[in-house]
Protein backbone atom coordinates (compact mmCIF):
# COMPACT_ATOMS: atom_id res chain seq x y z
CA UNK A 1 0.00 0.00 0.00
CA UNK A 2 1.29 3.45 -0.87
CA UNK A 3 1.65 5.21 2.50
CA UNK A 4 2.18 8.56 0.77
CA UNK A 5 -1.31 8.41 -0.69
CA UNK A 6 -2.85 6.76 2.34
CA UNK A 7 -1.62 9.09 5.05
CA UNK A 8 -1.25 12.52 3.39
CA UNK A 9 -4.00 15.11 3.22
CA UNK A 10 -5.21 16.49 -0.13
CA UNK A 11 -3.32 19.71 0.59
CA UNK A 12 -0.09 17.79 1.19
CA UNK A 13 -0.57 15.78 -2.01
CA UNK A 14 -1.17 18.95 -4.02
CA UNK A 15 1.98 20.56 -2.64
CA UNK A 16 4.06 17.42 -3.18
CA UNK A 17 2.89 17.08 -6.79
CA UNK A 18 3.47 20.77 -7.40
CA UNK A 19 7.06 20.66 -6.14
CA UNK A 20 7.84 17.49 -8.11
CA UNK A 21 6.44 18.94 -11.35
CA UNK A 22 7.84 22.43 -10.86
CA UNK A 23 11.37 21.04 -10.64
CA UNK A 24 10.96 19.26 -13.97
CA UNK A 25 8.99 21.72 -16.09
CA UNK A 26 11.37 23.98 -17.94
CA UNK A 27 12.35 24.73 -21.51
CA UNK A 28 13.49 23.46 -23.93
CA UNK A 29 11.44 20.33 -24.58
CA UNK A 30 8.55 21.33 -22.35
CA UNK A 31 6.10 18.87 -23.91
CA UNK A 32 8.48 15.95 -23.48
CA UNK A 33 8.92 16.95 -19.85
CA UNK A 34 5.20 17.40 -19.22
CA UNK A 35 3.98 14.09 -20.66
CA UNK A 36 5.83 11.93 -18.08
CA UNK A 37 4.33 14.11 -15.36
CA UNK A 38 0.77 13.37 -16.48
CA UNK A 39 1.70 9.69 -16.66
CA UNK A 40 2.99 9.93 -13.10
CA UNK A 41 -0.22 11.65 -11.95
CA UNK A 42 -2.28 8.94 -13.63
CA UNK A 43 -0.26 6.26 -11.86
CA UNK A 44 -0.88 7.97 -8.52
CA UNK A 45 -4.61 8.02 -9.20
CA UNK A 46 -4.54 4.30 -10.03
CA UNK A 47 -2.64 3.62 -6.80
CA UNK A 48 -5.11 5.76 -4.87
CA UNK A 49 -7.96 3.64 -6.24
CA UNK A 50 -6.21 0.54 -4.90
CA UNK A 51 -5.72 2.19 -1.49
CA UNK A 52 -9.39 3.15 -1.27
CA UNK A 53 -10.53 -0.32 -2.33
CA UNK A 54 -8.23 -1.92 0.25
CA UNK A 55 -10.35 -0.23 2.90
CA UNK A 56 -13.42 -2.11 1.74
CA UNK A 57 -14.89 0.54 -0.59
CA UNK A 58 -16.71 -1.03 -3.53
CA UNK A 59 -17.07 1.06 -6.67
CA UNK A 60 -20.03 0.41 -8.96
CA UNK A 61 -17.91 0.74 -12.14
CA UNK A 62 -17.35 -2.48 -14.08
CA UNK A 63 -15.98 -3.39 -17.55
CA UNK A 64 -18.70 -2.74 -20.10
CA UNK A 65 -20.44 -0.13 -17.94
CA UNK A 66 -20.24 2.98 -20.10
CA UNK A 67 -23.06 5.29 -19.02
CA UNK A 68 -20.60 8.11 -18.27
CA UNK A 69 -18.97 7.78 -21.70
CA UNK A 70 -21.51 10.15 -23.21
CA UNK A 71 -20.42 12.96 -20.89
CA UNK A 72 -17.81 15.50 -21.91
CA UNK A 73 -14.22 14.43 -21.33
CA UNK A 74 -11.79 17.20 -20.46
CA UNK A 75 -8.02 16.82 -20.56
CA UNK A 76 -4.87 18.88 -20.16
CA UNK A 77 -2.73 19.66 -23.19
CA UNK A 78 0.02 17.15 -22.25
CA UNK A 79 -2.62 14.42 -21.89
CA UNK A 80 -3.94 15.32 -25.34
CA UNK A 81 -0.44 15.24 -26.85
CA UNK A 82 0.18 11.86 -25.22
CA UNK A 83 -2.98 10.35 -26.71
CA UNK A 84 -2.28 11.94 -30.12
CA UNK A 85 1.20 10.40 -30.16
CA UNK A 86 -0.26 7.04 -29.19
CA UNK A 87 -2.83 7.17 -32.00
CA UNK A 88 -0.16 8.09 -34.55
CA UNK A 89 2.01 5.20 -33.40
CA UNK A 90 -0.90 2.80 -33.85
CA UNK A 91 -1.31 3.90 -37.47
CA UNK A 92 -4.49 4.32 -39.52
CA UNK A 93 -4.55 7.98 -38.54
CA UNK A 94 -6.80 8.83 -41.49
CA UNK A 95 -9.70 6.88 -40.01
CA UNK A 96 -9.50 8.38 -36.53
CA UNK A 97 -9.01 11.84 -38.05
CA UNK A 98 -12.28 11.52 -39.97
CA UNK A 99 -14.04 10.26 -36.86
CA UNK A 100 -12.71 13.13 -34.76
CA UNK A 101 -13.68 15.67 -37.43
CA UNK A 102 -17.28 14.43 -37.44
CA UNK A 103 -17.37 14.34 -33.65
CA UNK A 104 -15.96 17.86 -33.40
CA UNK A 105 -18.74 19.23 -35.58
CA UNK A 106 -21.38 17.62 -33.35
CA UNK A 107 -20.04 18.90 -30.04
CA UNK A 108 -18.70 22.31 -31.08
CA UNK A 109 -20.03 24.97 -28.74
CA UNK A 110 -21.80 22.54 -26.41
CA UNK A 111 -21.61 23.42 -22.74
CA UNK A 112 -20.97 20.76 -20.13
CA UNK A 113 -24.63 20.33 -19.24
CA UNK A 114 -25.60 19.84 -22.90
CA UNK A 115 -22.85 17.42 -23.91
CA UNK A 116 -24.33 13.94 -24.41
CA UNK A 117 -22.33 12.54 -27.30
CA UNK A 118 -20.76 9.08 -27.12
CA UNK A 119 -16.98 9.18 -26.81
CA UNK A 120 -15.23 8.31 -30.07
CA UNK A 121 -13.01 5.85 -28.19
CA UNK A 122 -15.86 3.74 -26.85
CA UNK A 123 -15.86 0.40 -28.67
CA UNK A 124 -18.20 -2.46 -27.69
CA UNK A 125 -18.67 -0.91 -24.28
CA UNK A 126 -14.93 -0.60 -23.60
CA UNK A 127 -12.42 2.24 -23.85
CA UNK A 128 -10.05 1.70 -26.79
CA UNK A 129 -7.42 4.02 -25.24
CA UNK A 130 -7.89 2.75 -21.69
CA UNK A 131 -4.21 2.77 -20.70
CA UNK A 132 -3.87 6.32 -22.09
CA UNK A 133 -7.20 7.74 -20.90
CA UNK A 134 -7.03 11.17 -19.26
CA UNK A 135 -7.20 11.71 -15.53
CA UNK A 136 -10.78 13.04 -15.69
CA UNK A 137 -11.86 9.52 -16.71
CA UNK A 138 -9.30 7.71 -14.56
CA UNK A 139 -10.45 9.30 -11.29
CA UNK A 140 -14.18 9.03 -11.94
CA UNK A 141 -15.68 6.20 -9.88
CA UNK A 142 -19.38 5.96 -9.12
CA UNK A 143 -20.82 4.41 -5.98
CA UNK A 144 -24.25 3.77 -7.55
CA UNK A 145 -24.74 2.59 -11.14
CA UNK A 146 -28.49 3.21 -10.98
CA UNK A 147 -27.83 6.93 -10.64
CA UNK A 148 -25.34 6.74 -13.53
CA UNK A 149 -28.10 5.43 -15.77
CA UNK A 150 -30.12 8.63 -15.42
CA UNK A 151 -27.30 11.01 -16.48
CA UNK A 152 -29.23 13.67 -14.58
CA UNK A 153 -28.37 13.49 -10.88
CA UNK A 154 -24.82 14.00 -9.57
CA UNK A 155 -23.00 10.70 -9.34
CA UNK A 156 -22.06 9.75 -5.76
CA UNK A 157 -18.29 9.43 -5.38
CA UNK A 158 -15.95 8.33 -2.61
CA UNK A 159 -14.72 11.48 -0.88
CA UNK A 160 -11.11 10.34 -0.43
CA UNK A 161 -10.85 9.24 -4.06
CA UNK A 162 -12.28 12.48 -5.34
CA UNK A 163 -10.48 15.01 -3.18
CA UNK A 164 -7.05 13.40 -3.27
CA UNK A 165 -7.23 12.87 -7.05
CA UNK A 166 -8.27 16.49 -7.53
CA UNK A 167 -5.41 17.61 -5.28
CA UNK A 168 -2.82 15.72 -7.32
CA UNK A 169 -4.14 17.22 -10.54
CA UNK A 170 -4.35 20.73 -9.09
CA UNK A 171 -0.72 20.57 -8.03
CA UNK A 172 0.31 19.55 -11.54
CA UNK A 173 -1.91 22.18 -13.18
CA UNK A 174 -0.46 24.96 -11.01
CA UNK A 175 3.08 23.89 -11.87
CA UNK A 176 2.26 23.94 -15.59
CA UNK A 177 0.68 27.38 -15.35
CA UNK A 178 3.74 28.73 -13.58
CA UNK A 179 6.05 27.14 -16.16
CA UNK A 180 4.51 29.39 -18.82
CA UNK A 181 2.47 26.65 -20.50
CA UNK A 182 -1.19 26.50 -19.58
CA UNK A 183 -2.50 23.68 -17.40
CA UNK A 184 -6.15 24.34 -18.19
CA UNK A 185 -8.55 21.66 -19.40
CA UNK A 186 -9.93 21.26 -22.92
CA UNK A 187 -12.60 19.05 -24.49
CA UNK A 188 -10.79 15.90 -25.60
CA UNK A 189 -12.23 15.10 -29.05
CA UNK A 190 -11.97 18.55 -30.62
CA UNK A 191 -8.50 19.06 -29.17
CA UNK A 192 -7.26 15.69 -30.40
CA UNK A 193 -8.37 16.57 -33.91
CA UNK A 194 -6.19 19.67 -33.74
CA UNK A 195 -3.27 17.79 -32.19
CA UNK A 196 -3.31 15.19 -34.95
CA UNK A 197 -3.78 17.54 -37.90
CA UNK A 198 -1.54 20.50 -36.93
CA UNK A 199 2.17 19.67 -36.92
CA UNK A 200 3.28 22.72 -34.92
CA UNK A 201 0.78 22.45 -32.07
CA UNK A 202 3.22 20.98 -29.52
CA UNK A 203 5.87 23.62 -30.10
CA UNK A 204 3.29 26.41 -29.88
CA UNK A 205 2.02 25.09 -26.55
CA UNK A 206 5.60 24.88 -25.34
CA UNK A 207 5.96 28.60 -26.05
CA UNK A 208 2.97 29.37 -23.85
CA UNK A 209 0.21 29.54 -26.47
CA UNK A 210 -3.28 28.20 -25.77
CA UNK A 211 -3.58 25.82 -28.74
CA UNK A 212 -6.90 24.11 -28.01
CA UNK A 213 -10.43 25.54 -27.74
CA UNK A 214 -11.55 26.85 -24.38
CA UNK A 215 -14.64 25.30 -22.88
CA UNK A 216 -17.74 27.27 -24.01
CA UNK A 217 -18.69 28.07 -20.43
CA UNK A 218 -15.25 29.56 -19.71
CA UNK A 219 -14.46 31.22 -23.07
CA UNK A 220 -14.44 35.01 -23.11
Amino acid sequence: MNNTLKDRTPQELAERTYRYAKARLHRPGLVDRAIPLVVNASSQIDELRDVVQSRGVEFACRPGCAYCCTLRVDATSPEIFRIARHLKEKGNVEKITRTLAEYSEKVHGLKLQDHYETCVFLSDGLCSIYDHRPASCRKYFSMDVEICKTLDDPVPENAEMRYKSDAILQGLSTAMDESGATGQLHELGQSLYIAITQDDVESRWGRGEVVFPRAPESAR
